[in-house]
């Protein structure tokens, strides 16, 4: 599953657009580094301020079609927290092997913008990813984590599967990054 990079065309939408929201239906730390990943978010970040969605999953599709398991949930919902403290500006512990850094953006401004907020959205898919989104729900303002569907939340029902016949019903978390500090 190789194929062109959506940042590249998220930046050229940027440019060409002044009000549609722009995003990532899902990245994964499969796929993509917190620090990295950060990097391209705050970077379109700056090219449409307020306007960018980050969608987080643990790499599902993308990993079973190179072969591979999808990340465990565990470290899907470490690299959501990264990610956010990451392109809110804050500074996180990034860790390879037996190393372990601080990491934060060098420079922000004109082209890396950890100001305006970014929206995230975490895609789950089973019990433990619900969980996830759900514990993630409760620990950070003003997030809020819905079940579609599910009537104690007040969400609407998720609008029919093209098919007729969906896969699953994805739970998500929508959220505005969060700061914990530089």
């Amino acid at each position: 599953m190789v194929h062109g990079d959506p940042f590249v065309t998220l930046g050229l939408c940027a440019k060409a657009t002044s009000r549609i929201r722009l995003g990532i239906g899902v990245t994964s730390p499969a796929l993509r580094s917190a620090p990295a990943a950060a990097s391209a978010f705050a970077s379109l970040n700056a090219l449409a301020p307020g306007r960018i969605i980050c969608g987080i999953g643990t790499g599902n599709t993308a990993r079973r079609t190179l072969g591979m398991r999808p990340t465990t949930t565990a470290t899907m919902e470490n690299f959501t927290a990264a990610l956010q403290d990451l392109c809110a500006g804050g500074t996180i512990e990034y860790r390879e092997g037996d190393r372990v850094r601080d990491v934060r953006f060098l420079h922000t401004g004109a082209h890396a913008n950890t100001t305006d907020p970014i929206e995230f959205v975490v895609a789950a898919l089973g019990p433990k990813a619900a969980a996830v989104t759900a514990a993630d729900a409760r620990n950070s303002a003003p997030r809020s984590a819905r079940r579609c569907g599910d009537s104690s939340t007040g969400a609407a029902p998720p609008p029919p599967h093209p098919t007729g016949t969906p896969s699953s019903t994805p739970t998500t978390s929508d959220a505005s990054h969060r700061r914990t500090g530089t």
